[in-house]
Order: C-alpha cells, then sequence, then structure tokens
C-alpha cells in the first residue's frame, strides 16, 4: 500500500509524463504537414498491424480518419517512429533516396525527443517540485567514448 506522498510523487509523473507525450505529439503533427506522404503510410502501416490486419478503405473511412485515429491517442505517439523507422527500407534498393529517407527519419526522432525534453525543461522551471531530483548516480552517466 502506497503513503499519501507515494501516490501524489507518482500522479505528478503521470502528468508530466502526459504533457511531454502531448509536445511531441504536437510536434510529429507539425512535421507530419510537411511531408504527409510518408507519415500517412506510415500511420497507416502502425493502425494495420495494431488492428490485427486490413485497414478498411472505404468512402467513409479515408486517409483523414487514420490520422484522426492515429492523432486522438498521444498515449502511443512514440509507436510511430518504429514504422517511420522502416520508412528507408521500403525504398529500392540503390536508390539514392535511401540515404536522404535516414537523415529525414533522424531528424523525426531528434525532433521527438528534442519537444519532449523541451517541455520536461519548461514543467520544471514553472514547477520545480512536480518531479523529484534525478538520482545523482545515473544524472552524470556517460557512455564510454562520449562528449
Amino acid at each position: 500500500q502506497q503513503s499519501e506522498g507515494q501516490r501524489a510523487l507518482a500522479t505528478r509523473q503521470l502528468v508530466a509524463e502526459a504533457c511531454e507525450r502531448v509536445a511531441a505529439a504536437m510536434r510529429l503533427r507539425e512535421l507530419h504537414d510537411r511531408d504527409p506522404e510518408v507519415f500517412s503510410g506510415a500511420i497507416h502501416r502502425l493502425l494495420e498491424q495494431d488492428g490485427g490486419g486490413k485497414v478498411e478503405d472505404n468512402a467513409r473511412e479515408g486517409a483523414g480518419l487514420e490520422l484522426l485515429r492515429y492523432y486522438s491517442h498521444v498515449s502511443g505517439c512514440e509507436l510511430l517512429l518504429c514504422s517511420l523507422a522502416d520508412y528507408p527500407r521500403a525504398l529500392p534498393l540503390g536508390s539514392g533516396d535511401v540515404s536522404n529517407a535516414v537523415v529525414f527519419v533522424n531528424s523525426v526522432m531528434a525532433a521527438f525527443l528534442e519537444s519532449a525534453l523541451e517541455c520536461r525543461a519548461r514543467l520544471i522551471s514553472v514547477h520545480p517540485t512536480l518531479l523529484p531530483p534525478p538520482d545523482p548516480e545515473t544524472s552524470g552517466r556517460c557512455f564510454e567514448g562520449s562528449a
């Protein structure tokens, strides 16, 4: 059984995570507007996998409804990153577009992480006691050879 303080901390952490997810989903939507073909294809593949089969292509359920269905559930917005990672593999072998696709997917992933981190920094600056301080053992950890 959790104490009142532990429940309050868990709630604050969930609120912070929800804010970060919304910020990341908004950034993905902005990037989607810049390159709708790549994002629409990735969302379509993601919804096919999630639904366990083909997404129906009837007149009432088109690409617009797929986008609404995906972006209205920000709790799984990071799943789009996995689907986008497959985008360069879907291009023909030897295509010059593959290297551009890898750079594009990398920039999308970086933008996703940056938006979540920017949101966390804003939350902490406005509400400094929202989250517990980082554990000293993990805050200074760097990978060997990193800057």
